[in-house]
This record gives structure tokens, sequence and C-alpha cells, in this order.
């Protein structure tokens, strides 16, 4: 499997065309049954509102880091202004949005008891929206798509992505070897012809073949029989808990096993996964990395309640999970839970940190050097992208996946934990360990997180490197004989 530079998705200019909600999540308890009528009373105690539709892909791409602009269309309501609102916080480019007198904005509210979804009632029209409309809409995406990257059309069936307005689309990014990526709805998928990709569920498929995709050879078939009726060369059907299944033209399908741990939520997975896959497209991945990306996407916000995004890290996290079979990585999130469970079991806990990058005897003497200090030894190691801010280009040598296995494989090692910028000093007060390590070439100042260690009663030890061995060095030396590390 391969890796993909992460931070590069804040280069990434991406358009959204489709049709945009407001979503409001009311929380509650149920404690009794109504009087009235046979049904149960929530009682709300919470209310959320969250860009929904198109909206949820835009939120994903932005807290991804990528530059994003939106064509869509919403009422000049309450609701369509707090949409324009939520945007513009975003610094998502609006100039695409047009606020109609004469169509409500999409108002959809779930409704949530005991971290169950209960109810979810709907106000919206699904009208086609009118050609005046349309043609503003066409004028505007022959400038947006030119100066895109990746467009992405989520369609929820509210009226926005009529035939002709998809054609125009398809025409025009064709016509500048712009991708284009399609979340559809309803049965007629011819209305997608020429779209770079479609990413249907498996309901969705079904619904268009009117065939059933229950099983993993119902899916084979659909997803080859799609290929035709789009006439593009891949297709991506989500399948819930089953994963995702990638197809490529003349290619054996590709079948993506799920990431989740646990699933509380899945409206809005959708918008992440073709959000993830855009911008891998964006920077140059190929599509079956693209889909790995965004499967383990996927697997991160099924996990969360509501509709929910995802972060870089969170990212690069389960993407190293789903890569990496060694049993001592943890995810951040995993990290509170891990360390209740050692402070339960009165365990003597060590952290130390760095690159780890082209590991030589000074490292393993490190590391080994820090287990004896307690019981448990954790290892926090520094990302790809932070390693090259650090060390300058051409670093790390290894990737990030590589190196977790390395340390994994150290009897020394108990658990490796992977970081981005940033992240360390939260790390450190997770953990909050008895003994901090590094290397006695820092001084206590330099070295992150010891003014927490030392104020909950820990104590930061810094150990002496056997002969001065520096990775940086070796790499110079290497090159100097023109030795690849």
């Amino acid at each position: 499997m391969k890796t993909i530079a992460i931070e590069k998705f804040k280069q990434c200019r991406m358009l959204v065309v489709g049709d945009i909600m407001m979503d409001a999540y009311l929380w509650g308890d149920v404690s009794r049954i109504s009087p009235e009528a046979p049904v149960p009373v929530v009682r709300v105690y919470r209310e959320e509102e969250a860009l929904g539709g198109a909206g949820n892909v835009v939120r994903n791409l932005t807290q991804l880091g990528a530059e994003v602009s939106l064509v869509a269309v919403c009422g000049a309501d309450e609701q369509g202004k707090r949409i324009k609102e939520a945007l513009l916080k975003s610094s998502v480019n609006i100039e695409g949005l047009l606020m109609v007198s004469d169509r409500p904005t999409t108002h959809k509210s779930r409704v949530f008891a005991q971290s169950q979804h209960v109810l979810r009632f709907d106000r919206e029209t699904v009208s086609a929206i009118d050609a005046s409309t349309e043609n503003q809409l066409k004028a505007i995406l022959t400038n947006k798509i030119t100066a895109s990257h990746v467009v992405i059309v989520s369609d929820y069936g509210k009226g926005l992505v009529t035939h002709s307005l998809m054609k125009h689309i398809v025409q025009t990014a064709k016509g500048n070897n712009i991708p284009i990526l399609v979340d559809p709805k309803g049965s007629d998928f011819s209305k997608y012809k020429g779209a770079s990709i479609l990413t249907p569920n498996r309901k969705e498929a079904a619904l268009a073949l009117e065939k059933s995709a229950e099983t993993m050879e119902d899916i084979f078939v659909a997803g080859n029989q799609l290929m035709d009726v789009v006439e593009n060369d891949q297709f991506l059907i989500t399948c819930g808990s089953d994963g995702m299944v990638l197809f490529e033209r003349n290619k054996k399908p590709y079948h993506i096993e799920t990431q989740a741990q646990q699933i509380y939520e899945v409206s809005g997975a959708g918008d992440t996964v073709i959000s993830v896959l855009g911008l891998c497209i964006g920077v140059g991945a190929d599509w079956q990395t693209a889909a790995e990306y965004a499967n383990s996407a996927a697997g991160v916000v099924v996990g969360k309640m509501g509709t929910a995004t995802l972060t870089q890290s969170e990212l690069i996290t389960a993407y190293a999970q789903q890569t990496i079979s060694a049993s001592k990585f943890v995810s951040l999130s995993e990290l509170p839970h891990l360390i209740e469970n050692l402070k339960r079991q009165n365990k003597r806990i060590v952290l130390t940190n760095g690159c780890f990058d082209f590991l030589h005897a000074g490292h393993i003497f490190l590391l080994a050097e820090s287990k004896k200090l307690g019981d448990v030894l954790i290892v926090a190691l520094d990302d790809d992208a932070q390693i090259t801010k650090l060390k300058g280009p051409g670093r790390p040598i290894l990737s990030q996946e590589e190196r977790i296995k390395i340390i994994s494989a150290l009897d020394s090692v108990d658990y490796v934990i992977l970081f981005s910028e940033n992240e360390l000093e939260t790390i450190v007060k997770f953990v909050s360990p008895q003994v901090l390590t590094k290397g006695n070439n820092y001084e206590l100042s330099e070295i992150v997180g010891h003014e927490i260690v030392m104020k909950n009663g820990g104590k930061v030890v810094c150990l002496p490197l056997v002969g001065e061995i520096s990775t940086s060095d070796l790499i110079r030396e290497l090159q100097k004989k023109k030795i690849s590390p």
C-alpha cells in the first residue's frame, strides 16, 4: 500500500457542485412513553446545526486543508442566511452560491436519544431548478471548473443537478482534463455519463440496475455493468460494514475491508469518502491508493456521533492502522483508554519521542535504557510531514509505516503512537508519564512536555548517546560513498 503527502491537500483547489442543506441535531433522553400516543417522549437537552449535503463535503474538504469553492442554490430565508454565514466562517469561496426566493432551503432534523438515532424529519423541495437559475449556474461553472484541480458533484436529488447541468460540467471539465467525482442519486446513472468516477452505496447501485446487491458477487457484477452505463473507467461502491469495492476497467474488482471499530452514525460517511477520494486524486494518487485512504476516513467518521468530519492527523493514523499489522501501534483517540488501563494496573510509564529515521545502535540503546526506567515504554514517532519540516527535503528516509513496523519489532518497546505537528504536548498530557526520556544532546528547556511531567511529580531523564551517533551524519557519509540508505 502506498502513502501520499497529506500535507499537500492545502494546495488543492476543489470545486463542489450540489445540493446544500442545513442539518439540525437534537440530543435528548427517553424515560417514558407519551400518554397521547404510543411514542417515546424525548427530553431535548442540546441542539446543534451543521452544513449538510454538499455542505458536508465542503466541511470535510476544508477540515483537511483544501481550498474550496461551492456552486449551489439555497433559499433566501433564515436557513439560507445561516448557511452563507457558516460557509464564510470556513473561508469557502461562495461566489457560486445563489440565494433564490422561490425555493426553501433544505432543512433536515435528526433526533438522538441515548446515542441512538430515533427520528428524522425533512423540510425541502425536490423540484428541478428553473431554466434561469440553471443558466446562471452554467455561466459560473465555466469559470470555476477551469480554476479547479478536481470537481466533486454531490447530488442529493433536491433538483440542482439536472441532466443539462451535469452535461455542462462533464464537457467543461473533460475539455480541461479535470477529474469529476460524483456521489449519485436516483435510478438513472446515465445522467452522469463521462464522469471520472461514481461513488454510490450498495443500495443506490442496486436501485440503478434494478438488481440485488446483497452479496459480494452481486456487487462485482453491478460495478462492471454500471461502468458501461456511465461510460467511464472507474467506479466505487461503498458497502457499509463490508467496506468498499473499487472497479477499474480491465482489472479485477478491488475489495477494501472496513476499518470502523464501532459504528455510531453512518449519515455523511459518503461525503467523507468522496472528499478524501477527490483530495487524493488531486495530489496525484492512483485510484487504488485514493480508495484506501477514503475507506480509512470512512472508518473514522462512522465512529463519531452526527454528521462528522476528520482531521489530517486522524486520517494519517487511520491509514497507518490499515496498513500496519503491528499490535503495538495505537491511535491518538485510543491513547486515553490505554493509559487508563495501564494506570489502573499501577504500571510505571516511560515516554520518549523522536523521528527514529534510519534506525541505528544509538536509537536501540536509548530505547533499551528508557525501558529500564519503568514497566511500559511508549514511543511517540514524528509523522513524515513533521520530519520533512524538521530535517528538510529528502527526509524521512523511511516512511512512517516502515518506522512504526521497525520500532514495534523491538522488545524494549511496548506501544507506538504517531503524531503530527503540535500534537506532542497533547500526548504528554494524555500519558502523564512517570518518566520522560530524551538523548543528552537536548537541554531540559528543549524537551517538549518537560514542565507537564515535572509538575505531575514525574522526572525527565536525558540519556547518554552511544558514540554520539547521528542519523543525519550517517546519511551524509553514505551519500559521500554514493550508497543509498
